[in-house]
């Protein structure tokens, strides 16, 4: 059977769910240092407005479209990206770097694209599409910039769930 549009939101919806409840989880684990916390925790609002766009793409498109398949092409992509998150996405983190390896490979997987294709078919005009086209081009951008910010050694040096690592290392 098809996967239709309405379907394809549904998992979109999901991924984005479990990136926000996966970046959360992230902010506790690194609670003791209260600006990498703090990003984590940025970064699951920003899942929750991307679930959010999605919920409201899905009320603007009517039934019939919804009921509409996908192409076949987009439903392996969407089968194949839901397959490598469940293998990719393990239950702990043991360091600031697994964290931060989770959530680029997440970010840099078909889901961006998938969710921004939906989101493209939804939203009407040039103006919408330029500022969804950007508040996803931020989120990439903020991930990145805390990856600089916090290079791969002092990454793997602070453990998630202890406060161990460098005292300074958290900016705050």
């Amino acid at each position: 059977m098809a996967l239709t549009l309405g379907q394809l939101l549904e998992i979109a919806s999901g991924w984005e769910s479990r990136a926000a409840s996966c970046y959360r989880e992230m902010s506790s684990l690194f609670s003791a240092h209260p600006a990498i916390a703090t990003f984590w925790n940025d970064m699951a609002d920003e899942e929750d407005a991307h679930l959010t766009l999605l919920a409201q793409a899905g009320a603007d498109i009517c039934e019939e479209t919804l009921a509409e398949p996908v192409d076949p092409a987009l439903e392996q992509t969407v089968r194949d990206t839901d397959r490598m998150l469940d293998a990719e996405c393990p239950d702990s983190v043991a360091n600031l770097d697994d964290a931060y390896e989770l959530a680029h490979l997440f970010e840099s997987s078909e889901v961006n694209v998938i969710v921004r294709l939906l989101l493209a078919r939804a939203v009407g005009g040039d103006h919408h599409q330029q500022w969804l086209t950007s508040q996803f081009e931020e989120h990439v951008e903020d991930l990145m910039a805390f990856g600089r910010s916090h290079p791969r050694e002092l990454r793997r040096a602070i453990a998630a769930g202890d406060g161990a690592g460098p005292p300074d290392s958290d900016g705050s």
